[in-house]
């Protein structure tokens, strides 16, 4: 009785073994299940590009780039910066200083002159 038991269960792994060969793609067919595979979760693997280039990725940027096909025409993005240069700006860090700097001394003579008073 007990080898009998032991048949069934290697005939019934067998069965289920066979089934699994089934249900797996043959070599020939694993682009058709590729491209099949690729549709159903395509908007999902999309969004994830489009998180993960939101968050700084620049390699999920350029796929998604390349991916939608944008080209240097098509893209509607800023052709000209523009330009400051850094005398300008220390120039202008430096007015805003001096001003500061005035108006405190200015509010400072004003309450040492109401003290005197």
């Amino acid at each position: 009785m007990k080898i009998g038991v032991e048949v069934k269960e290697a005939v019934l792994d067998e069965k289920a073994e066979s089934a699994a060969r089934k249900q797996r793609a043959r070599p020939g067919e694993c682009k058709r299940v590729t491209k099949e595979k690729m549709t159903d979760a395509w908007t999902m693997i999309v969004d994830e590009l489009v998180v993960r280039a939101k968050m700084g990725s620049y390699n999920h940027t350029k796929m998604l780039v390349e991916l939608s096909g944008i080209n240097d025409e098509e893209a509607e993005l800023p052709r000209e910066r523009i330009q400051i240069s850094l005398s300008e700006i220390l120039k202008k860090e430096l007015q805003q200083q001096s001003k500061t700097e005035a108006a405190g001394k200015a509010g400072s003579s004003r309450s040492r002159s109401s003290e005197t008073e």
